[in-house]
């Protein structure tokens, strides 16, 4: 039998870092100092500004709550920015708060560019949440974001990691019944043996699924792929 998934929550923002609806995200207040007219330049965009007053501040310095200046660029959707302040050395594997790193944020983010130019500035793509006990590609599955699926298998995610319950993300992605996603992560070499810790693997989950799913529906399509390769393994 497979135990209920009631712990499939999305990673996201720290609380710290959002805001009320009636209050604006101000460098002002997550930064101080020389950092503010950084942290200022890169929520406008101003690229070249933001290279020559880099070359005088510590790239790496956290502010209120552990904001860095690439996290702010990131929230800000600065892309321009961001690619800048990695290129002057910022680390996107810093754990910043309640686990998350800007790894982490950028794998469940809308946009891939944020993920490549991580994993393009030493971005390690199997960075553990210490909270959650996962890595960025749980992140990218519980979200929803194939592209940012396919670009961490690129960077040969470990897929085969295991969190605090012993799932691995392709278990997780059969448990909500994306089979799309367990046949890219099959494909690319996850290992389908692997057990959680009540002693299930991959068949067990999805083989559960198939009198709870519509067999009409694409998603059951997909499962019917996996098994096929499953048999192939």
């Amino acid at each position: 039998m497979i135990r209920p998934f009631f712990s499939l929550l999305a990673m996201a923002l720290p609380v710290a870092f959002r805001p009320a609806p009636e209050v604006s995200m101000n460098a002002q207040v997550y930064f101080a100092g020389s950092m503010v007219a950084v942290a200022e330049a890169a929520e406008k965009g101003e690229v070249s500004r933001l290279k020559h007053l880099l070359t005088s501040v510590d790239v790496n310095r956290g502010g209120k709550d552990g904001m860095s200046l690439l996290l702010w660029a990131l929230v800000k959707g600065k892309k321009e920015s961001f690619r800048c302040i990695l290129e002057h050395g910022a680390n996107p594997n810093v754990i910043i708060k309640d686990g998350v790193s800007v790894m982490s944020l950028s794998a469940i983010h809308e946009n891939p560019d944020y993920l490549s130019l991580c994993l393009a500035n030493r971005g390690d793509p199997n960075v553990v949440n210490p909270v959650t006990q996962r890595t960025p590609i749980f992140g990218s599955v519980l979200n929803l974001r194939f592209e940012n699926l396919r670009i961490l298998i690129r960077s040969r995610a470990n897929l085969d990691f295991q969190d605090r319950t012993g799932r691995t993300a392709v278990m997780v992605a059969a448990a909500l019944n994306r089979f799309d996603f367990v046949y890219a992560m099959v494909e690319a070499g996850a290992n389908p043996l692997v057990r959680d810790n009540w002693g299930n693997s991959l068949i067990n989950y999805v083989e559960s699924k198939e009198k709870v799913m519509d067999p009409k529906h694409e998603l059951f399509h997909w499962r019917a792929r996996v098994i096929q390769l499953l048999k192939k393994e």
